[in-house]
């Protein structure tokens, strides 16, 4: 095919695709302008109204985006150029592209956004006496006048990808796309503390915080002071890079990455890296298959950092990564150790107790010493998780793990003589001894000491149970109870918005929750079984999975992790005394799952065994 131009609509619709993929995205643009509009006023007129910036959406945006902004507007002669591509105030030169500070800088904002829905602009700079409105469809100018109005200015956009029909198929529904601008708005809000944000979702205002400028207040406007009495503020420097906000106590951990939140520069950033740095701050153990909440700041030089790496300005380069990691990973370390010391987990291996090797007995040779080929807690543990656990030694892979685990022992112990294959264990045999540190059923028989997880254990049982309740035809509700007195909890707007658009889902998992107000729900029944300090946590723990799921339908199923998170919450818990006899009932209750595997839903094993033959020869009794 002949090479040729592209007409200059079909160029503006390519150039919109990379930076409006759905109504979040128009959102963050016009946001972004908002915020450089009022900080430029603040800087130049000190006498000017407080900033604050208001956001309306109707129908999860895709009907209306409006954008309010008190800042510096735009000139009347300026307007229309400002639909045109890389029109910008904000960078002159290549140079300037070295210290980008101000959030806008690439000039497309607008352009995209008018290639592919409706927008209506009326601004005014503070010196003008009237302002200009302008409107624009298909990125082309269909009309101008003037118009009075406050100093600011106000974008409307209308029926986005309206001329872009193979896009709005592609866009999810109305309540997940309003939960990501819930989350986006929450994010800038937290950002700039001394902006007033209001968010207003279909004529009802779900966010609005004070603009004073204190970030803890900030928190508990965006997040509610229950979750702000759980957060520590973090504060380090070094060299000209320094780290700022808060991170949560090891109790507030979630259950996905949405409390994690990064600015650098005040600049909202997607970072794995940052993520790292904070989760591998505090101890593995705890955040298994969990995430801490954090809000951080990192102030670097913005010749330090590239921030035009993408078109949606979502991704930086710092110059020095490593730099970075360890100067967050400290701060959140040390913020964590003035909380609670945190313990420092190693394994030691039998050898490692003495480097002098026992002496060998009259009938015994000298043996070699053995070492741990890995010093990984998880690992090792996983390893001698019982490989035999299956409902017999023939069953495909599970035969095949149990008969080469057999063999590997037999030859590990150096046993000459042919031994018999290990049997599949009935565990409703296993005669219980009693518990270790309130944590781990011990029980026996005559092939060895087998330690429970009780906790790991019940909850696996609860998890199978739910999937299979889940899986009937229709599906089941799981049981549930009514509270004597309905309970009022505080929601985040984007938890508030989840509640709104998952109410059947809630009711499958045995919740009868409703919406309260703008950010409140009223909770009147509850699952079965679950325990009256958890059930509320639990409850928003599922909402934001639920958020999580419908901002991105290809993650984990929402209702598994939802079904982890209950089962976990209304499990036997470590310190919980068992009798002999429930010690022996869950044993039972674990044979008579026949799809539950070894490990718990979080992924920790649910038994370890010792086996007679190792005992053995610990003592040197072989």
């Amino acid at each position: 095919m002949p090479l040729r131009v592209l007409p200059p609509e079909v160029a503006r619709l390519i150039a919109a695709g990379e930076v409006v993929t759905r109504p979040a995205d128009v959102v963050k643009e016009l946001v972004e302008n908002a915020i450089d509009a009022v900080i430029e006023r603040q800087a130049h007129d000190r006498s000017a109204e407080p900033p604050a910036i208001r956001v309306e959406i109707r129908s999860g945006g895709l009907a209306l985006i409006r954008v309010v902004d008190n800042g510096s507007g735009i000139a009347a002669d300026d307007v229309e150029l400002a639909f045109q591509r890389h029109a910008t105030s904000k960078v002159a030169t290549a140079a300037d592209l070295d210290a980008i500070h101000t959030l806008g800088f690439r000039g497309e904002a607008l352009a995209s956004i008018g290639a592919v829905a409706q927008v209506q602009i009326l601004t005014r700079p503070p010196e003008a006496s009237a302002g200009v409105s302008v409107t624009v469809e298909q990125g082309q100018v269909t009309s101008r006048r003037q118009q009075g109005c406050g100093a600011g200015t106000t974008v409307a956009v209308r029926n986005i990808f309206a001329n872009v029909p193979a896009r709005r198929k592609f866009l999810r529904g109305q309540t997940s796309e309003a939960t990501q601008i819930s989350q986006l708005v929450t994010h800038y809000a937290l950002a700039y503390p001394e902006i007033r944000f209001v968010l207003v979702n279909d004529d009802r205002a779900t966010l609005q915080t004070s603009g004073r400028g204190d970030l803890a207040e900030t928190v508990v406007d965006v997040l509610g002071v229950k979750v702000a009495e759980q957060l520590l503020p973090v504060a380090d420097a070094d060299a000209a890079v320094a780290v700022s906000g808060y991170v949560g106590t090891p109790e507030l951990i979630r259950p996905t990455r949405s409390g994690l939140t990064f600015f650098v520069n005040r600049r909202i950033i997607r970072s794995p890296m940052l993520g790292h740095a904070v989760t591998d701050a505090y101890p593995a153990a705890m955040l298994a298959g969990r995430f801490p909440v954090a809000i951080l700041n990192v102030s670097i030089p913005a010749e330090l950092v590239d921030v035009n790496v993408h078109p949606t300005k979502a991704e930086v380069r710092f110059a020095s990564d490593h730099a970075v990691y360890q100067l967050v990973h400290r701060a959140v370390r040390m913020t964590l150790g003035d909380r609670a010391p945190l313990p420092e987990l190693a394994l030691t291996p039998p050898e490692a107790w003495s480097d002098t090797p026992l002496p060998a007995g009259p009938d015994q040779e000298r043996r070699p010493a053995v070492r741990s080929t890995t010093t990984d807690p998880g690992a090792v543990a996983a390893a001698q998780t019982l490989a035999f656990f299956a409902p017999s030694a023939s069953n495909g892979a599970a035969g095949d793990a149990t008969a080469a685990t057999g063999a590997r022992e037999r030859q590990r112990d150096g046993a000459a003589e042919a031994r018999p294959e290990p049997t599949a264990i009935r565990l409703s045999a296993l005669r219980p001894v009693g518990q270790v540190q309130g944590t781990y059923v011990v029980a026996e028989d005559d092939a060895g000491v087998y330690f429970v997880d009780q906790h790991a254990a019940h909850e696996a049982i609860l998890y199978q149970q739910m999937r299979e309740t889940r899986q009937c035809a229709p599906p089941a509700i799981c049981a549930s109870q009514e509270l004597l007195q309905p309970q009022a909890i505080d929601l985040t707007p984007r938890q508030a918005q989840s509640l709104a658009g998952q109410g059947e889902q809630l009711a499958s998992l045995g919740f009868g929750v409703e919406p309260f107000g703008e950010r409140s729900g009223l909770l009147r029944r509850v699952p079965s079984g679950i325990r009256h300090r958890d059930y509320v946590r639990t409850l928003l723990e599922i909402l934001d999975l639920l958020a999580a799921q419908a901002e991105d339908p290809s993650a984990t199923s929402a209702f598994d992790q939802a079904s982890a998170r209950l089962a976990c919450h209304s499990a036997v818990r470590d310190g919980d005394t068992l009798s002999l006899d429930e010690m022996r009932e869950l044993l039972a209750q674990v044979e008579r799952q026949p799809n539950l595997w070894s490990y718990c839903p979080h992924g920790r094993p649910i038994f370890l065994r010792l086996s007679s033959a190792q005992l053995a020869r610990d003592f040197r009794r072989r």
